[in-house]
């Protein structure tokens, strides 16, 4: 099974041949989504029942098209007319069902205007849509366009190395990247792209105008530019590069490395370990600890998250997981060493810090390697893998839950901090009332969370009241309370030895 892991070793895609017949096509559509669920979903489905409701979701593009599926029998009925009628596929044979639907389709499409004039990437949305909706919140189907996108941002993509804005007359070049062929062509800050290939920009919208400037590495792109002080417009040529998108940033504060990490991508791994680099030359001697930034992430590759931690963590459980296909039970141990020399290391999370950012803070907190501080992340600790499909879109499909290394599962209930931040606004008095005050009343909360099971419902609602996201409290104090942690030795251990309570 070809797959990338959410939360996700990535692969290409291969669009469908420009002489794919429509029925052909969508039949292959059915039977890679139906044969996909059946294999790899996390709960066993019911593969009839999906493919009706599928079928059924034509009437959002048709109104006056309806399928009727009742007593083993699908009816097509157009305008109060039956114009089809099929029994039912014995058994829930995927292969079975994909042809059903495939029948049902093409006699739709025969029928109705409305849906022959439709694409068919607009019938697909609309009927698989419909199916995976059925599922869990985090299934879901992506068409062409959006998994092109959606694979860029996990993988990368061949760009020359500037961000753009919108301009009358085209695209405003807002940065150039350091060591871009943007860079190395000459193009400024302010320059107007005009046109590309010699298409006007102009009129379209900035994720037209990315997508003209993206393409294939090999392949220079020709720019029309104006630019300030010149009288006549510019034409340059300008190579491209593979470029991932950078998800990491580094910054100092004292004698303190404040890393923030915005989401997983393949590159993530490299940038952290090169931020630590960044942080010793910047900082030296006097260097104290690090923040990693994680709030608002919302996640991304799993295995990239895995390798974060394991740059942290000398050895021990990082994560596992658990579903229904036999290959989503996975053990992620560490490996031996430690980049940042067992120096002191704080975690911020906040109620948008979700899947593999969740991983990530689970595996430091439990392996008491980092102090988590802020508010409840969000819960969504469930793995999503990614098939191809024949149009060159996306399943992404929940085939796996994971389970923190002290046992207990993210989904729904998320990670808690050491250190709740939410109600506070004085740092050092948070610090000493937590850690030294009532250090019972953290142990007692994150032994409660250890304790709760997956399928206690009451349990996780009880989670949920315990350090609460306020999207609108200043966030400020949760990095100050950090940075005040890193300063003062004897109440970073007294956080430490916090972390990882008993589970009983």
């Amino acid at each position: 099974m070809a797959a990338v892991i959410l939360l996700l070793p990535a692969c290409g895609s291969t669009p469908p041949p420009e002489d794919a017949a429509e029925p052909t096509l969508t039949r292959q559509m059915f039977a890679k989504i139906l044969r996909s669920i059946e294999e790899s979903y996390i709960d066993a489905p019911d593969i009839g029942s999906l493919t009706l409701s599928a079928l059924e979701a034509i009437n959002e593009i048709d109104p006056l098209l309806t399928v009727d599926a009742d007593e083993g029998t699908t009816l097509l009925i157009a305008e109060d007319d039956a114009v089809g009628r099929w029994d039912w596929p014995p058994g829930e044979a995927a292969e079975q069902w994909a042809d059903h639907a495939a029948e049902v389709l093409s006699r739709a499409r025969d029928r109705s205007p409305v849906l022959a004039e439709s694409t068919q990437e607009e019938m697909f949305e609309t009927v698989f849509g419909a199916m995976v909706g059925l599922l869990d919140r985090y299934s879901r189907y992506a068409g062409a366009e959006e998994a092109t996108s959606n694979r860029e941002s996990r993988q990368g993509f061949g760009g020359i190395g500037v961000t753009v804005g919108r301009h009358p007359l085209g695209i405003r070049v807002l940065s150039v990247s350091p060591d871009s062929p943007a860079q190395a062509a000459g193009l400024h800050v302010g320059d107007i792209v005009t046109a590309v290939d010699g298409k006007p920009v102009a009129g379209g919208t900035i994720r037209q105008a990315v997508r003209m400037l993206r393409g294939p590495v090999e392949k220079s792109v020709i720019l029309t530019i104006r630019r300030e002080g010149l009288d006549t417009p510019l034409d340059t040529t300008v190579g491209r590069t593979h470029i991932v998108p950078n998800t990491v940033f580094f910054r100092p504060r004292g004698d303190a490395a404040v890393i923030r990490i915005t989401a997983f991508n393949d590159r993530t791994p490299k940038r952290v370990a090169e931020a630590i680099s960044e942080a010793r030359a910047a900082l030296g001697d006097s260097m104290n600890g690090v923040v990693l930034d994680l709030r608002g992430n919302p996640g991304g590759l799993l295995e990239k998250a895995i390798e974060v931690a394991d740059l942290f963590l000398h050895a021990g459980l990082i994560s596992s997981t658990s579903g229904r296909h036999t290959l989503s039970y996975q053990r992620f141990e560490a490996e031996p060493g430690d980049i940042n020399g067992g120096k002191a290391m704080v975690l911020l999370i906040d109620g948008a810090t979700a899947s593999a950012a969740e991983v990530l803070a689970a595996a430091l907190q439990d392996q008491r390697r980092a102090v988590l501080i802020g508010a409840s992340s969000f819960g969504k600790g469930s793995v999503q893998t990614v098939l191809d499909l024949p149009n060159g879109g996306e399943l992404i499909l929940t085939w796996a839950r994971l389970i923190a290394p002290s046992g207990y599962t993210i989904h729904e209930a998320g990670v808690i901090p050491t250190v709740c931040t939410q109600g506070s606004e004085d740092p050092g008095a948070l610090l000493r009332h937590v850690l030294l005050v009532e250090p019972a009343t953290t142990l007692h909360n994150l032994s409660v969370r250890r304790r709760t099971k997956a399928n206690d419902r009451a349990g996780k609602a009880h989670l949920g009241t315990i350090c609460p996201w306020r999207p609108n409290e200043d966030g400020g104090i949760a990095e100050e309370a950090g940075l005040m942690l890193l300063r003062d030795a004897d109440l970073y251990q007294s956080a430490i030895a916090l972390s990882l309570p008993p589970a009983s």
